[in-house]
């Protein structure tokens, strides 16, 4: 059972987590706040790599070759508690919350604490109706809009504003379903490196899709 409990991070990362979802409906979006970090001159531990926007490269990184399946899998049970510790965040923390910031979107979201520092978080929800490549086109005229990959699937990080203390990263797992990880943690080199640890996290625990 997931407890809600008093936090110093919370509600900030709600906005983010309708970034592309409000914008593929067709819905207005507000200013919103998020992430732009610049690649770590660092090879991540994970494989995450940047795709650079009109690389031919892109459209095979579309090609999902191994589909995953989290339509069925609650927000906060995305994340294990052993990875959550293991990525940083401390599993107690988990609060399972309604996206309140946008009527227009559907579903959860889970927000997690950082263990070392407790204004630092992530959070973590699943996208079923949400294409990657959907996501790719939405973004494209955002102030952020970096192409990705977390192991073998195609990622975007994307967000209408820079802010280098936090990475929203949007990674396709299936035609149409997308994972959804927004890492806030202050003072450190990549983000968005933190980001894909947690991303990794969890596509290594779900499920493959069924073939029918």
């Amino acid at each position: 059972m997931v407890v809600p409990h008093r936090r110093k991070f919370g509600l900030a990362l709600l906005t983010p987590s309708i970034l592309l979802v409000a914008a593929c409906s067709s819905a207005e979006t507000g200013g919103s706040e998020g992430a732009n970090i610049e690649p770590s001159e660092l090879a991540p531990t994970n494989s995450a790599t940047a795709i650079e926007d009109g690389d031919s490269s892109s459209q095979s990184a579309l090609q999902i070759s191994t589909p995953l399946d989290l339509s069925d899998i609650a927000p906060c049970d995305l994340l294990s508690d052993e990875a959550a510790r293991a990525t940083g965040f401390d599993p107690e923390s988990k609060d399972l919350r309604a996206n309140v910031t946008d009527p227009t979107a559907d579903g959860e979201i889970c927000l997690l604490s950082g263990i070392e520092d407790e204004y630092s978080g992530v959070t973590v929800s699943a996208m079923p109706e949400l294409s990657i490549s959907t996501a790719y086109e939405t973004a494209s005229g955002y102030a952020v809009s970096e192409h990705r990959t977390v192991g073998d699937y195609p990622a975007l990080h994307a967000n209408k504003v820079e802010d280098p203390a936090r990475c929203p990263l949007f990674v396709g797992v299936a035609e149409n379903q997308v994972l959804f990880v927004d890492a806030n943690i202050r003072e450190v080199e990549d983000v968005c490196l933190h980001a894909t640890d947690v991303a990794q996290a969890i596509i290594d625990d779900l499920p493959h899709a069924s073939q029918e």
